[in-house]
């Protein structure tokens, strides 16, 4: 448990100083507790009971050994409450030596020499338990430095996404898409390292400091109890196994991204962990009951929407399994053998899964880019099946709208490209044909898609509407830079090229949408 502990020197007869030292747990309000004839127990109050103080006073020789310990299962001194009470009883004994005569120490002598009897130690039974808080987790600060250094990261790769559009606030999917998010037709289609990206990802400060905050609250607890390496292997194989549900439970597939589903994984282990004997009882049980509290009250938030639930429970039923794993590794180590073989087992299992999910869903054969005017045309007439009618889909005069500007955002896609696909030898006229002609063609494509958004169709209707204006505003952009190119007589710059991959990401994605019904 934290503790704090220093040694100071006292003049006087040893007598005279317990007494001073007595009076100064009485004036700081401790209640003391005298024995052993050069010891003094006392405990310290606290606004929370369960956060109480154990303070013991030690005279060796005119030398005074002063320990504060917390005596409930927190992790860290908060605030650095055990520091204080060493100050505090540091100041208090100097204060009350110097005002209070030696004379007037007899009634306080006679009542220690009254109260004084060994304290008993607390019985201990056999154990059911197999190491002790102190043998189970090293709860020092220096000890996870694991944990800090992945905070370290995810707040590392927030600050370079925002500087690079993400938004601190309104997240740009787009941004996340090229950072490395986890959506599934790029993660199943040969991208499988968005599996690892996307768990150092977060959608806005909101997100992130939530994240940060409960990473921090189980690596205190966990990477003590694991070790570094272990802790590290924890987090990326369970945020492997998040992200993974999330690819198989979602369809339509969505853009996914956090450090929850690896930090549920934590949450997992450590469950796993408090269900066995490896902590004594007296910790294990408020552990559980905060763990389990944890674990239910966010999932159940995830029920709202917008929230990865599928991640969060992939990580915590993986986390819960490798906690079992992580049980008997640490009781091998307790007994002095090598547990070397469970980041192995770790690492092996968790790429087998991986291989055999992504060769076997990979259901998402892309065809080489298409353009939007690809798409088939829209059915001649209202479509009345039992599959239509099941997705509840409005029909009448926005549906006829809705087709018709499908037709009109194909007709003015067309044209865009034709100009944009032109080869000219003067380089000047084929940058002004595209700021001119161009532009105005996909600016009114936007304006297309825009409104199509606002007619009352079926919901995946309206998300391809969306899609639309979006490929519409990328192909604005395009023209502008490849303008500046043609202008500069540089060829393909960097930015056109980027460009270029993402209205490559946004064709399939639309194509996958396209196929009728609209």
């Amino acid at each position: 448990m934290p503790e704090a502990r220093e040694s100071f020197t006292a003049e006087g007869e040893k007598d005279a100083l317990l007494c001073y030292a007595w009076l100064s747990c009485q004036s700081l309000r401790w209640e003391p507790i005298f024995s052993d004839n050069i010891t003094i127990h006392a405990m310290a109050p606290a606004v929370w009971p369960a956060r109480r103080r154990q303070i013991k006073i030690s005279l060796r020789e005119n030398e005074f050994e002063i320990e504060s310990a917390n005596l409930s299962d927190e992790p860290t001194d908060a605030g650095g409450r055990n520091q204080r009470n060493l100050f505090d009883f540091r100041n208090a004994f100097n204060q009350i030596s110097r005002t209070t005569p030696v004379e007037a120490l007899g009634p306080v002598l006679l009542l220690l020499r009254q109260a004084s009897s060994p304290v008993q130690e607390p019985e201990t039974t056999p154990a059911e338990e197999s190491l002790t808080p102190e043998q189970s987790i090293d709860f020092g600060g220096q000890s996870i430095y694991m944990t800090y250094a992945l905070m370290a990261i995810n707040v590392f790769v927030f600050i370079c996404m925002a500087l690079d559009g993400a938004g601190l606030f309104a997240p740009d999917g787009q941004v996340h898409l090229n950072w490395g998010s986890n959506f599934a037709p790029l993660t199943l289609n040969g991208e499988w390292w968005r599996l690892f990206t996307s768990m150092f990802l977060h959608f806005g400060i909101f997100h992130l400091a939530m994240n940060m905050f409960c990473l921090y609250s189980a690596g205190i607890y966990l990477e003590p109890l694991l070790g570094k390496a272990r802790f590290l292997l924890v987090y990326l194989c369970t945020g492997v196994f998040g992200a993974l549900l999330s690819l198989w439970w979602h369809n339509p597939p969505v853009n996914s991204a956090g450090a929850s589903g690896a930090i549920f994984g934590l949450y997992g282990v450590f469950l796993a962990l408090l269900t066995t004997k490896l902590l004594p009882a007296d910790m294990r049980r408020p552990l559980l009951q905060s763990c389990l509290a944890f674990i239910a009250y966010n999932l159940f938030m995830g029920l709202r929407g917008n929230i990865d639930n599928a991640a969060h429970l992939g990580g915590v039923l993986s986390g819960f399994a490798f906690g079992y794993l992580m049980y008997l590794g640490l009781r091998e180590e307790e007994r002095g053998r090598s547990a070397l073989w469970l980041s192995a087992v770790l690492v092996i299992f968790t790429g087998a899964c991986t291989k055999t999910f992504l060769s076997t869903h990979q259901t998402i054969a892309w065809p080489e880019p298409v353009t939007v005017n690809e798409m088939p045309p829209p059915p001649p007439e209202a479509s009345t099946s039992a599959n239509e009618s099941s997705t509840n889909e409005p029909a009448g005069a926005d549906e006829e709208k809705y087709r018709y500007g499908i037709q009109s955002f194909t007709q003015f896609d067309e044209k865009g490209l034709q100009i944009l696909n032109e080869t000219s030898d003067d380089d000047l006229q084929h940058a002004n044909d595209l700021g001119s002609f161009a532009r105005v063609d996909w600016e009114s494509a936007m304006d297309v898609a825009h409104d199509m958004k606002n007619y009352k169709v079926a919901a995946n209707k309206q998300k391809l509407a969306q899609m639309l204006e979006e490929y519409a505003k990328l192909r604005l952009v395009q023209i502008e830079v490849l303008a500046d190119d043609l202008r500069a007589k540089r060829g393909h710059s960097s930015k056109s090229v980027n460009l270029e991959r993402q209205i490559f990401d946004m064709q399939k994605l639309i194509k996958k949408m396209a196929p009728s019904p609209y």
